[in-house]
């Protein structure tokens, strides 16, 4: 009985090592996005005549300024009542967009190399096929010349037998990829749901 072995029939290692490392990359790219969010205060004082900004109180009369990103939308306590709360949202929808774009193209490539590896599979059962055919034909035309005595007799017997061992060979490839096969299609068509 054949038996599908696992690691056989699982994706290289390159490619688990992608998907993985893209689902690293997505809750990372979420920290950066909010982390430009939340920014530190921001204080301007006056040191000797000039002015001066700081993330900490730098004077007295150090005054809390708020920052306000390229966008428009304030940062800190005030600028968060102000609209922050919508940038973080916003943020949180690029951040599950791009999670859901990277999904979608690990799952194209996913389903690229399946095919790939269904039509190396394929080509190979083509090849044996024809490889078969090739030493069948042989052992046929071997036949034709055998004499009509019992040596020819003999002769036919051990060609029919090797013939037999000859398909029964190539059977047993044939099953092992066909089974490989089955399971690359299934693989693949769980994907494309």
């Amino acid at each position: 009985m054949i038996r599908a072995d696992d690691s056989v029939l699982r994706y290289p290692l390159v490619i688990k090592l992608e998907a993985t490392i893209m689902k690293l990359i997505a809750p990372l790219l979420t920290l950066m996005l909010l982390s430009t969010v939340a920014q530190a205060q921001v204080y301007r004082c006056t040191v000797d005549g000039r002015t001066v900004f700081s993330d900490q109180p730098c004077a007295a009369d150090a005054q809390e300024i708020t920052v306000r990103p390229a966008s428009g939308v304030g940062t800190g306590a005030a600028g968060m009542a102000a609209g922050g709360a919508g940038a973080a949202g916003a943020a949180q929808a690029r951040s599950a967009a791009t999670r859901e774009n990277i999904d979608a193209m690990a799952r194209e490539r996913m389903v690229r190399d399946l095919g790939y590896q269904i039509g190396v599979v394929e080509a190979r059962m083509r090849r044996q096929n024809q490889a078969m055919e090739r030493e069948m034909q042989a052992a046929r035309r071997a036949m034709r010349y055998s004499a009509n005595n019992l040596a020819g007799a003999t002769r036919d017997v051990s060609l029919t037998q090797e013939m037999q061992a000859i398909a029964q060979r190539y059977q047993v490839q044939a099953e092992a990829d066909r089974v490989r096969l089955d399971l690359l299609r299934a693989e693949r068509e769980a994907l494309l749901r």
